[in-house]
């Protein structure tokens, strides 16, 4: 996998977090517009180009949003690196996620 799709894996997990509130090490005052903001964010038209530009379909990883939404009880550094890994996984496995 290329530096750049990392970064961009990396910012697609960071926006699920922090659209369910899990936005640590990131909390501060602030907390409450940062989750505004990546509930705007996800499903909108940069989120599904970050997804396209990553080959992974957006329909999936709103799949994946929806199921981390269930589990907020858990640590964000569980839910991130387990987000991360599935989607290493995936993208071992092949080049276009389908939904």
């Amino acid at each position: 996998m290329k530096p750049e799709e990392k970064l961009w894996i990396h910012i697609l997990i960071r926006g699920l977090c922090d659209s369910v509130g899990l936005t640590h090490p990131n909390f501060d005052v602030d907390d409450k517009k940062i989750i505004k903001e990546a509930k705007e964010w996800i499903g909108s038209e940069y989120f599904k180009n970050i997804c396209e530009y990553v080959k992974l379909n957006p329909n999936y990883i709103l799949k994946l949003h929806e199921k981390i939404k269930n589990k907020k009880k858990s640590s964000t550094e569980r839910i991130y690196y387990g987000l991360y890994a599935r989607i290493r996984r995936l993208k071992s496995n092949n080049d276009y996620i389908p939904s």
